[in-house]
């Protein structure tokens, strides 16, 4: 166990505070290709991002009918909106979400090139989870290493997975905590899913730098 890392991770983030965070929604007929730009961003809990469109017909769609695993669902608007627009959603739960825009036609759907993500890290990385007691991913970001602490479990297993679900890496525990090496990886989204010897399963999120 490492309690002092632990406690030096968490003291940065006793003041936290809300950052607003900017993406711009671009396309026209004829013109540039439907995307957002940044396509891909990483936030903390608590933090807003706003979607400023400025040209075409475009929304910000991110309903669980269509993305089922993103931890909350989020919309612009059920359809495509005639610019100017802008719209905020503030993140409250960790985790990764996909979002893309409805809009288009059938020849040529916004949907195959207007995708999006949001990454959304607890900056403590610290949970309690019922059956489980305190779970603790960290660092949030991680670099070198990524420690996974649960006080009152044992861990069994855990598994390092890329965010399209494939199984990256494979560490076998027999205690409460576990230290996974990054070495190799990319920088990006992962998720990590810890077992424990009773059979229950977390899955969390984490970024590598």
């Amino acid at each position: 166990m490492r309690p002092l890392l632990l406690c030096s991770i968490m003291l940065p983030f006793t003041a936290f505070a809300q950052t607003t965070h900017f993406v711009q929604v671009i396309g026209t007929p004829g013109g540039a290709t439907p995307a957002y730009v940044p396509a891909n961003i990483t936030i903390d809990m608590g933090d807003q991002v706003e979607w400023v469109c400025n040209q075409g017909s475009h929304n910000v769609y991110a309903e669980l009918d269509s993305f089922p695993n993103n931890p909350a669902p989020f919309n612009s608007a059920p359809t495509a909106q005639t610019s100017p627009w802008t719209y905020d959603f503030t993140f409250a739960i960790p985790g990764f979400y996909n979002y893309g825009c409805n809009g288009g036609t059938a020849q040529m759907p916004h949907w195959a090139t207007q995708q999006g993500t949001v990454t959304v890290l607890d900056p403590s990385g610290i949970e309690e989870i019922e059956g489980w007691g305190r779970v603790a991913v960290f660092p949030m970001p991680a670099n070198g290493v990524l420690y996974v602490e649960a006080a009152n479990n044992v861990i069994a297993r855990c598994e390092l997975l890329s965010t399209d679900g494939r199984v990256l890496k494979i560490e076998a525990g027999n205690g409460p905590s576990i230290t996974i090496a990054l070495a190799g990886l990319d920088a990006g989204p992962y998720l990590v899913r810890i077992s424990d010897r009773a059979g229950r399963v977390l899955v969390r999120h984490f970024v590598k730098e």
